[in-house]
């Protein structure tokens, strides 16, 4: 049943986010007539900060005096603190000045191993050759944003993440295994956000500017720092 759980949250709370965001809209006919552009969609990618430290090997090995000495978790690969960013989002304006619609974000950590470690139990050697491993984290997200001085954009907003991070991990002793790890997703997997952003107008629908973004997880803390240009359309 737990499994089940958290294999479906995922799409339940991404429904939900639409259902949510479906039943906010206000229905008020005038600012529906004095306000030209009612939606907005925009894009944005770029670099990120990853404050996430997730370890790719380690060694879960017994204790034996000269033999296993440190060697209880031995890191080979760590999260690359640099991060590729991608953004989207789509709002609905409820007045002159203020927003509020559904979000997403994915920041990708890809990290190359070249080494090679010889085994302190048996006789092998185990090699690392061009081998690329990741760490990628997607944010369905609700936020709410508010243009407080023309052109610079406030937002606040929260979302659920899917984690995925490829690790792997020896055990045991006689005979020793080795295990490749997935993630699994949790129920409280839920992340707060704030952004700032500032636009300037191309044309009448569409704008450019540049976002800075931080997310705040309940499970690791502050996860990420963004810093991404973006294209924003109005209609």
């Amino acid at each position: 049943m737990k499994q089940f759980i958290n294999k479906s949250f995922p799409y339940v709370a991404k429904w939900a986010l639409v259902v949510s965001f479906a039943l906010l809209i206000p229905q008020t006919g005038h600012s529906q007539d004095t306000i030209a552009h009612r939606f907005s969609f925009s894009a944005a990618a770029g670099l990120g900060y990853n404050r996430f430290h997730g370890v790719f090997w380690s060694a879960e090995l017994p204790y034996i005096p000269g033999v296993t000495d440190g060697l209880n978790t031995t890191g080979l690969g760590y999260s690359p603190k640099i991060m590729r960013v991608f953004e989207a989002d789509i709002l609905y304006r409820l007045n002159d000045n203020r927003y509020l619609g559904l979000t997403f974000a994915q920041h990708t950590s890809v990290g190359v191993l070249n080494v090679t470690r010889p085994s302190v139990l048996v006789d092998a050697i185990v090699a690392f050759t061009n081998f690329k491993y990741y760490n990628k984290f997607q944010h369905f997200g609700i936020e709410y944003r508010e243009e407080f001085i023309p052109r610079l954009h406030f937002g606040v907003g929260l979302s659920y993440f899917v984690e995925n991070r490829s690790s792997i991990y020896l055990w045991g002793i006689d005979p020793i295994a080795v295990t490749f790890r997935g993630m699994q997703q949790r129920l409280d997997q839920l992340a707060l956000s704030a952004s700032l952003a500032y636009y300037f107008p191309v044309n009448y629908y569409f704008q450019i500017g540049i976002r800075t973004k931080g997310f705040l997880t309940v499970q690791h803390g502050l996860l990420a720092l963004t810093l991404t240009p973006v294209l924003k359309f109005s209609f």
